[in-house]
């Protein structure tokens, strides 16, 4: 007798478990899928977390040009695609924002999709308009006024009020939390912090020194801000560091939480938060790095070298351009670790127009070339094609934006 009935039956049979199997792995991923865009949708800071899930994966597993073959199918050819026009102005910032180009100028900020359509836009009066984006959130100010204005990612006003007193810094996260420092009538200057909901969370009011500079980590869970005072008649500057879940009166205080650090006889430009622990402090003498508890981790001396540009990354590392001070020429790109410790350094035969960064893409833009690094400077990508940009914006997906007096242009590898 013929064992093929028998055979063939456990054939059948084993398609079918693996049918089954395969069934239940689908919906396994459908219900992971439904639940992510759920709490997404009622969570920001879960949405920021499956943000850095995908971008740890494409980083390990190099998935980009896979996200860029099916994202841009049947774009990079069609007319029109991935070119922006806007009104021309020396004043006028831009970022890669909303999927999108948002340009910032003294009448507001306007929202462009990469159709060359107007997304949105929030009208001001910004004499000065500094602008600064994150994720989430894409906020625009101009110092010594008191207007300051903000739109999510679908191009919605969520801040949009002039301020009481003036405004002196301001800083975003990527996940949407805002600080901002102001004088006000009785104090040196006051600080303050919204949530993801541009809902106050913290206030410091500083009757003793004057505030110069800003930094909020993601979630709003430290504010780190430039102070500037005295000691032993001289001037001196330093970094002060709060926890935004505990009140604090005075800086003096001996039994305050508010870790603190002396940089000495120099006045502190900016500060930024490279991830939650790290801060960097880009200073008149020296560019530092220090941790939250206080340490001073490195220095490097600008004495015989100015800082031209300079960009940071949500990745948690740093980007800038030097320039030798005797000879005004011999321009670097040099890329920092949190800790600042040198991932990479070139040294282009070109002068160097602009640079930015996001996630793991480094753009630098030169007269003559577009080249697109990761952090450790090793080259991914380059186009001559640049015709007369003047400013770069780099995208998380290895795209980049060129920027031109009064329009835009996608570079798609």
């Amino acid at each position: 007798m013929s064992d093929q009935p028998t055979t063939e039956k456990k054939k059948t049979g084993k398609r079918i478990k693996i049918v089954r199997f395969l069934r239940i792995v689908a919906l396994f991923l459908a219900v992971i899928v439904v639940l992510s865009i759920i709490l997404s949708l009622l969570f920001p800071s879960v949405r920021l977390w499956f943000k850095k899930v995908f971008a740890w994966l494409r980083r390990v597993l190099n998935l980009d040009n896979v996200v860029r073959f099916f994202r841009y199918m049947g774009l990079r050819n069609k007319t029109g695609y991935g070119s922006v026009t806007f009104d021309a102005g020396s004043s006028n910032g831009y970022a890669a924002f909303g999927g999108g180009l948002l340009v910032s100028n003294e009448g507001g900020m306007v929202l462009y999709d990469l159709e060359g359509e107007q997304k949105a836009v929030i009208q001001a009066s910004l004499p000065t308009p500094i602008l600064l984006s994150g994720s989430e959130i894409s906020l625009c100010y101009s110092p010594g006024s008191s207007c300051m204005i903000a739109m999510d990612d679908d191009g919605k006003p969520v801040l949009d009020q002039a301020q009481t007193g003036e405004i002196l810094d301001a800083d975003v996260t990527d996940d949407g939390c805002i600080a901002y420092l102001m004088t006000q009538t009785g104090y040196k200057s006051v600080a303050t912090v919204l949530n993801q909901n541009q809902e106050p969370m913290f206030r410091f009011s500083s009757r003793t020194r004057y505030l110069n500079a800003c930094s909020i980590s993601e979630g709003g869970e430290k504010l780190a801000v430039a102070t500037l005072g005295e000691e032993n008649s001289l001037f001196c500057s330093g970094v002060a560091i709060f926890r935004t879940d505990r009140a604090v009166s005075d800086l003096n205080d001996p039994d305050s939480s508010v870790v603190q650090v002396n940089l000495g006889n120099q006045i502190i430009y900016d500060l930024e938060f490279l991830d939650s622990t790290h801060l960097c402090a880009i200073g008149q003498n020296e560019l530092m790095f220090l941790d939250t508890d206080g340490t001073l981790l490195e220095r490097v001396s600008l004495s015989e070298k100015t800082i031209v540009d300079y960009a940071f990354s949500s990745d948690g590392y740093c980007a800038f351009v030097f320039e030798n001070q005797i000879s005004g020429m011999n321009q670097s790109l040099v890329t920092f670790d949190e800790e600042g410790q040198i991932l990479g350094e070139l040294r282009p035969a070109e002068t160097i127009l602009d640079i930015s960064a996001n996630e793991k893409y480094v753009t630098m833009l030169t007269g003559r070339e577009l080249q697109i690094y990761n952090q450790n400077l090793n080259l991914y990508y380059q186009t001559s094609d640049v015709n007369e940009a003047i400013s770069v914006c780099a995208r998380d997906d290895g795209t980049a934006l060129l920027i031109s007096y009064s329009s835009a242009k996608l570079f798609i590898p």
